[in-house]
């Protein structure tokens, strides 16, 4: 077929039609919209710690911000120093006292969204490797989370 402007002329272009997509390259990928935030989750994991008198510690997303803005403010090694320690840390720690003693327990809550695309990264999984850990998608699994916590008793 002969594209329209070039009737009469002596090589006119040829209109090539629309190809079949090749079945060898891959169909692109769907995501799946959370349906809450990690922030919103965030929020409900500190309430519900609140909630049962737990203290809990986290560190603000805006200092994972300032480290990957690179301050000039701040040495390069110190921000390196503190992205080692930072980074991979669970979303939430919670803390527990535990009575009669000057021992501390330890609960650690990494928050994920529901959607499939959230998964553990490789520094998450590096520094969860050997220790007891919860993982959270949603407000019921993060209230059970920290209610287990809670209610567990160690005996000396």
């Amino acid at each position: 077929m002969i594209h329209p402007k070039d009737v009469g002329l002596a090589f006119p272009r040829n209109i090539k039609g629309k190809k079949a997509p090749s079945p060898l390259r891959s169909k692109p990928k769907k995501y799946k919209k959370a349906s809450e935030s990690e922030e919103m989750l965030q929020n409900k994991a500190e309430e519900a710690c609140i909630k049962r008198n737990l203290d809990y510690d986290h560190t603000p997303q805006i200092v994972y911000e300032w480290l990957l803005s690179g301050s000039e403010y701040c040495p390069p090694e110190i921000i390196s120093y503190i992205k080692k320690l930072l980074w991979g840390r669970p979303d939430l720690e919670l803390i527990k006292k535990i009575e009669g003693t000057d021992f501390m327990l330890l609960g650690l809550l990494e928050l994920k969204t529901d959607s499939p695309q959230s998964k553990l990264r490789a520094t998450q999984k590096r520094f969860l490797k050997g220790k007891n850990f919860g993982i959270a998608r949603d407000k019921a699994e993060i209230t059970q989370f920290v209610e287990d916590f809670n209610n567990f008793e160690v005996e000396l």
